[in-house]
């Protein structure tokens, strides 16, 4: 059964994996991120905790949930395929964790 909806602000993420996008270029992204994120939680006040949805893809979508998660937001992995299934698809052990 899918998770139930969250009341409050729900944002989803999704963007390039590390073979498409470098550590530079996401370092580039956080000052125009983080302004995003803090407007997007103050527009949501008393409407409960927002929440970030991502795939947790290595490179950008685990940038953001990082910012998000940093900025005091919920975060929702969803996973295209089995946990077990997915985790194969990360390069190394630290990742998958």
């Amino acid at each position: 059964m899918p998770p139930r909806a969250t009341r409050g602000l729900n944002i989803g993420v999704t963007g390039h994996r590390l073979n498409r996008i470098s550590t530079r270029q996401l370092e580039r992204l956080t000052p125009q991120v983080l302004p995003l994120l803090a407007q997007m939680a103050a527009a949501s006040r008393g409407a409960g905790l927002p929440t970030l949805h991502c795939g947790l893809a290595e490179g950008a979508d685990r940038h953001v949930a990082q910012l998000a998660l940093d900025a005091g937001y919920g975060l929702h992995a969803v996973l295209p395929f089995a946990r077990d299934t997915y985790a194969h698809d990360f390069s190394d052990q630290a990742s998958r964790a």
